[in-house]
């Protein structure tokens, strides 16, 4: 897991999101999904890290939800999105 650095414009502040390469989907603030998005999404249930169990919305594959922090962002939805491949050593120095 690392730590990315994003800006965003629109609100303009800055956040930390969590780049995560175990994770299955990217898990986003619900106030980051539009009104029109929402009304569209999959309600699901889920329980987050810390065993809690919670309410959220998927949309297009990512899951917005209240309890959201910070970001969260699926190296293989990244992977996939960007066309990538990716090859990781275990170097050690």
């Amino acid at each position: 897991q690392y730590l990315v650095h994003t800006y965003h414009s629109d609100e303009h502040s800055s956040t930390k999101t969590l780049l995560d390469t175990g994770a299955s989907h990217c898990l986003l603030p619900y106030s980051t999904l539009s009104k029109d998005n929402a009304e569209k999404a999959k309600k699901i249930h889920l329980r987050i890290a810390s065993g809690k169990p919670v309410r959220a919305l998927m949309y297009q594959g990512v899951i917005y939800a209240n309890s959201v922090e910070r970001s969260l962002l699926s190296v293989g939805q990244l992977r996939d999105a960007l066309g990538l491949h990716f090859v990781w050593e275990d170097i050690h120095p």
